[in-house]
């Protein structure tokens, strides 16, 4: 009879240890899979940049007349200050007609911001009348394009407003 009792309280007890260990193993798990879940969703989206310059303000459709972009380019390496807007690589002067092309990784589209500035005359108008910029038809060079689109003017871009205009990588 004793040898009973101790064979069942020693079963009870290796029963209880085993039922404790799985709590804390799902204690441990369930912690994992919150910790992996608030990384996913807080770290950032990995994006890479892609500079842009165009000769001048104008619609390609009325042969650069208007407000768009004429005679669009872009750089992986383009020469830049510490505010991200592109320079003259000697002169070190900024590029009024430039943007920053942000492009995302994973699905190989982004937008590209224009920043403007009241200094330039062109820009001043945009910022005074609020122009909508359009793009006629696809900007395409040899590594991007720039989506055609009625792009809207947007308060929230840089200190005075700007433009944010949809982009695919080739």
């Amino acid at each position: 009879m004793k040898k009973n009792i101790l064979f069942s309280s020693i079963y009870a007890l290796i029963i209880l240890i085993s039922c404790t260990e799985n709590e804390e193993l799902n204690s441990i798990s369930k912690t994992k899979e919150n910790i992996n879940s608030t990384t996913t969703r807080e770290t950032p989206v990995k994006f890479h940049l892609i500079y842009a310059t165009w000769d001048e303000w104008g619609r390609t459709s009325r042969d650069c007349k208007g407000f768009g972009l004429c005679n669009f380019t872009s750089c992986t390496f383009c020469c830049t200050d510490a505010y991200d807007n592109i320079v003259d690589c000697i002169e070190n002067n900024r590029i009024a007609n430039s943007g920053i092309i942000k492009i995302f990784d994973n699905t190989k589209l982004g937008f590209m911001i224009i920043k403007l500035n009241p200094t330039d005359s062109t820009h001043d108008n945009a910022i005074r009348n609020r122009k909508t910029l359009y793009i006629d038809s696809d900007l395409r060079n040899e590594n991007l394009i720039l989506l055609s689109g009625e792009y809207i003017f947007d308060n929230s871009i840089g200190e005075y407003g700007g433009y944010k205009i949809a982009a695919k990588e080739l």
